[in-house]
């Protein structure tokens, strides 16, 4: 399974610390977390939108899980679920296709029970590396330009680039660059904990844990134990921000007025 994945799964069984607490997988596309969380005997549910640009509604469906486990969010952006239902929310690579964030965050607060959790990894706009296509900072370029287009065929002839599908590289770089400006709303670090702060407390940043998480996968078990050390793990924070985006988790207050 993707480390992603593994790292929320480890995660989210220490901070909820209930072998009966309720997770939610926020945007959880073909439901790779929820059917995770459910083989270990866990309760997990997940909501997605099944946006055009990827095959996960039919994905869940093979499994098994559309419409009882996993729920789609209706046109409004509310999520199918009654106030208070989790007890821990997971959110894997999802904000930076969201336009509007704000309801988002309102409506996971809201399903989210008071005191509860809320552990979210994606990449925001000063990530050096765009993770959808692998090409640097093609996302600080201007959106409706062919700047960006060309951009990444430069990038794909220098022998960048993801999900490469033998396509040619002309294809390539026109498909990613209509892509990357139908489902991808960059923003900064500071208005990303912005919009947190109207329903969330207790930010604490996890991307120091993420690498140590990584390197203890890998057996370097004196690697992760120093990336965990104060002034270690500033540094290493600093630079996962700018490799792969924000990681923290965030504590539901009773109400986002309160």
């Amino acid at each position: 399974m993707q480390a992603n994945y593994q790292y929320i799964l480890d995660r989210s069984a220490q901070i909820a610390r209930d072998d009966n607490a309720i997770v939610l997988d926020y945007g959880c596309g073909a439901g790779e977390i929820v059917a995770a969380i459910r083989a270990r005997g866990g309760q997990a549910f997940g909501v997605e939108i099944f946006y055009a640009g990827a095959n996960s509604r039919e994905v869940a469906q093979t499994r098994g899980l559309l419409d009882d486990a996993i729920r789609e969010i209706g046109t409004d952006g509310r999520i199918p679920f009654d106030d208070n239902s989790f007890d821990f929310v997971v959110c894997n690579q999802v904000f930076e296709h969201i336009e509007d964030l704000d309801p988002v965050i309102l409506e996971i607060s809201r399903v989210l029970k008071p005191g509860g959790r809320f552990l979210c990894l994606f990449p925001t706009w000063g990530i050096i590396r765009e993770v959808h296509c692998g090409v640097p900072i093609v996302h600080w370029l201007p959106k409706c330009t062919k700047l960006r287009y060309y951009w990444l065929l430069l990038f794909r002839t220098l022998g960048f680039g993801y999900h490469k599908e033998q396509k040619s590289r002309q294809q390539w770089a026109a498909d990613f660059a209509d892509w990357l400006r139908k489902y991808t709303y960059y923003r900064s670090r500071r208005s990303t904990r912005k919009i947190l702060a109207r329903a969330f407390d207790d930010y604490n940043s996890m991307e120091h844990d993420y690498v140590a998480f990584r390197l203890e996968r890998k057996g370097l078990t004196s690697a992760a134990r120093i990336v965990r050390l104060p002034i270690v793990g500033l540094l290493v924070r600093e630079a996962s921000r700018r490799y792969g985006g924000l990681i923290f988790v965030v504590r539901n207050r009773k109400s986002p007025s309160s």
